[in-house]
Formats: C-alpha cells, structure tokens, sequence
C-alpha cells in the first residue's frame, strides 16, 4: 500500500527525509539489541530454536528398521517425512567418505 504524497516543497522533502532517516536508525537499533541478545543467550548455552519432534532414544528406535514407516510415524506422532529424513540423516553420516 503506497499513499500518494505531493513533495512539492522543499520542507515537505525535508521532512521526509528526516523520518526516513529515523525509521532506518530505529530499525537498527532494533536489529543490534536482537543480536546482542541472542549472542547473549548462545553464551549462557541455551538451545535456540524449534524443539526437535522426537526424544534421541525414539529418533534412535525409529531409525532401526523392521518396522513400516508410517506405523513408527503414527506411534511417535509425527509426520512420515520425519521419519524418512532421520533415515536419511543417518545413511548419509554412515556412508564412507561423507563428511559428517
């Protein structure tokens, strides 16, 4: 949404120009005390981000195989492409050469 604004004048610009400006200098300010706080919080070691959808002893149950997919998916609920991509996570550290 653009709201048509008449710059005929010189202080009209000006004025503009000067709350264009702050805007900017605010959105900076906003963006460094982020970053300065998520550094913060990386250093006291907490854990940034979504939670994992399942616990590492149902992430290491559901990758052994023997089992259909979408029945080890429906037991721990979650998506049949969760499962899926521990699978491949897991041949691709397995596989020789592959950097880990």
């Amino acid at each position: 949404m653009q709201a048509a604004v008449n710059c005929a004048s010189f202080g009209r610009l000006l004025i503009i120009g000067v709350l264009a400006s702050v805007a900017a200098w605010e959105r900076d300010i906003i963006r460094e005390r982020t970053m300065s706080g998520l550094h913060a919080a990386r250093g006291s070691g907490k854990f940034l981000g979504r939670r994992h959808a399942m616990s590492p002893a149902g992430r290491q149950e559901a990758i052994k195989g023997g089992e259909a997919v979408r029945s080890v998916a429906r037991r721990y609920g979650v998506a049949s492409r969760t499962i899926y991509r521990l699978i491949e996570a897991t041949t691709e550290t397995m596989q020789p050469g592959k950097a880990a």
